[in-house]
């Protein structure tokens, strides 16, 4: 028995849509990895950053930025009345500083740091409501959170809107443990913090959301590099994990899916001896000693999106779908173009009634009823399935009413009803309409 063309054509397509995933072994995010010039001190930086577009490293009352050939470090004029550095908080084109009060090792104030001409320039907030050690802070969207440990040992997380009209901090609850934070992350309206595990254990990864608290959201694969966290992306955190014990042992570039809680490891560079990591444009970059002690090297790592994702059997696939659609299209035109046009529309009114209601149903499903839905209610709860259920309502309406409406009318669509129950330019508006959305 032979098989009919169209049937063969089916079986090809579904067999590519198979083959094809198999053979694409290589990574969709490739990573770009480089060394930066040398900082010739002996002196290594406490923090590094990009600010305004330019790396900088500050090492105790010294900072240095790159130039914009990135050929040598240059150093910058550093406010004669700023205390100690702490820290540098990153986010986008915000950077700030966790500073010190002279007569301590505690963070007591967040101050925003900008560079004009080879000039720092600090604008301090609002002190902290109280000193912090092992002091972490992340940046997302208008809100800045900075977390640590207080002199009595007390886990406290703070934030503020350094922009609102009346910016003050606000008191959140303290992780469970009042373990000190390693690093700290904010993604969208969550905050990431990974704390040691008393008992001795890989590091504990914690998610807190205004909605749950303080959710456990499993453990970091290795130590991290203290303070190597960033925000990747919408739903990714970036972070240096060292695998062995000591703190020059080599470390890999992971990334945490903030919404499935998997870690994935990023090919490319494995720095040893890290002493200072800094959010790079979709990557990080870091310091670490050289050989000798008498100099810092620097090297960085970006996550590139790449225009070759598809390979030839991808597009074997797009082609012969985009084909058969055409072909299938042009088949019952020529087929039926000697028909009327209520054959050709609306299958001279012979459609049966499941043929109907999946075309119904299959109407109101896209990629984001797979894809984009899924995850929002993975990551958060089932309120989007109240869009389902209202569907099935909806679509019960229609098909009790409005067909078999149109059907006694013996109308081609809704868009016919309105022109035959109002006006002309009532369908064309609403066709227009259903054209641009």
């Amino acid at each position: 028995m032979r098989m009919r063309p169209c049937l063969r054509t089916l079986l090809c397509m579904m067999l590519l849509t198979v083959v094809a995933p198999l053979h694409a072994r290589s990574s969709l995010a490739p990573v770009r990895s480089g060394e930066l010039p040398s900082l010739e001190t002996t002196s290594p930086p406490s923090a590094i950053a990009v600010v305004d577009g330019q790396p900088l490293a500050i090492s105790e009352n010294t900072a240095w930025r790159l130039d914009e050939a990135n050929h040598r470090w240059v150093r910058l004029a550093w406010p004669a009345t700023q205390s100690g550095v702490a820290g540098i908080i990153e986010g986008g084109k915000q950077t700030w500083l966790l500073t010190t009060a002279p007569d301590m090792q505690a963070v007591t104030g967040v101050a925003r740091l900008q560079m004009q001409h080879d000039e720092l320039q600090l604008q301090p907030l609002a002190a902290l409501p109280g000193p912090l050690h092992d002091a972490r802070g992340a940046w997302s969207g208008d809100i800045l959170s900075v977390a640590g440990i207080d002199a009595a040992g007390t886990a406290h997380l703070w934030q503020i809107r350094p922009y609102s009209e009346h910016p003050q901090w606000s008191a959140l609850a303290g992780w469970p443990g009042a373990a000190p934070p390693t690093s700290l992350v904010a993604q969208s309206a969550a905050v990431f913090i990974t704390v040691p595990d008393v008992s001795g254990g890989t590091e504990r990864l914690l998610r807190w959301t205004a909605d749950a608290g303080w959710i456990e959201r499993g453990r970091v694969p290795g130590r991290l590099v203290p303070g190597s966290g960033h925000a990747l992306g919408q739903a990714d955190a970036l972070y240096l994990v060292r695998e062995g014990a000591g703190d020059d042992a080599p470390a890999q570039l992971k990334t945490f899916q903030t919404i499935t809680s998997a870690w994935a490891t990023l090919p490319g560079a494995a720095p040893a001896d890290v002493i200072a990591t800094g959010a790079w444009t979709d990557g990080m970059f870091w310091a670490r000693r050289d050989a000798d002690g008498k100099r810092i090297d620097f090297g960085y790592a970006r996550v590139q999106s790449t225009t070759l994702l598809l390979r030839w059997l991808d597009w074997i696939v797009i082609v012969v779908y985009l084909a058969g659609m055409i072909g299938i299209g042009l088949f019952f035109y020529l087929r039926e173009k000697r028909n009327s046009t209520s054959n050709f529309f609306v299958g001279g009114r012979t459609i049966p009634y499941w043929a109907a209601g999946v075309s119904l149903y299959a109407a109101n499903t896209s990629s984001i009823s797979f894809i984009a839905i899924p995850a929002k209610a993975f990551e958060s709860n089932w309120q989007y399935l109240t869009n389902n259920l209202i569907a099935v309502f909806g679509l019960m309406f229609v098909a009790i009413w409005i067909v078999p409406l149109l059907r006694r009318l013996d109308l081609m669509s809704v868009f016919s009803y309105l022109e035959t129950r109002f006006h002309p330019g009532i369908r064309m508006l609403a066709s227009a309409l259903c054209i641009l959305t």
